[in-house]
């Protein structure tokens, strides 16, 4: 089993892209222990996320980050009996987007 995202855009997108998308993946593994890793996975993100900061910069400075990037992916590798090996990854970094 393995998952991944890739999710850039305001920190309330990013919120609800990343909800929707690791409760999807989650919900293929209901009932099982892929399932409880991808959700502690979704929360560890949402409160990075949230933790971002996107001050704005000042006067002579490059443009401040207004958006967020998540890039995360997961997998277990299985035996007959139960998981053999999980791991998990998640890089959170604030980005700017130019909007024209």
């Amino acid at each position: 089993m393995s998952w991944s995202i890739d999710v850039t855009g305001t920190k309330s997108a990013v919120v609800k892209k990343v909800t929707e998308q690791l409760d999807k993946i989650a919900a293929n593994y209901e009932g099982k222990e892929e399932a409880k890793d991808v959700l502690a996975a979704k929360e560890r993100i949402l409160a990075l996320v949230g933790a971002v900061d996107l001050e704005p910069a000042g006067a002579g400075e490059p443009p401040s980050p207004n958006a967020i990037q998540v890039k995360a992916n997961g997998s277990h590798a299985l035996t007959a009996k139960g998981i053999d090996g999980a791991r998990m990854s998640i890089n959170v970094t604030r980005t700017h987007l130019a909007i024209d």
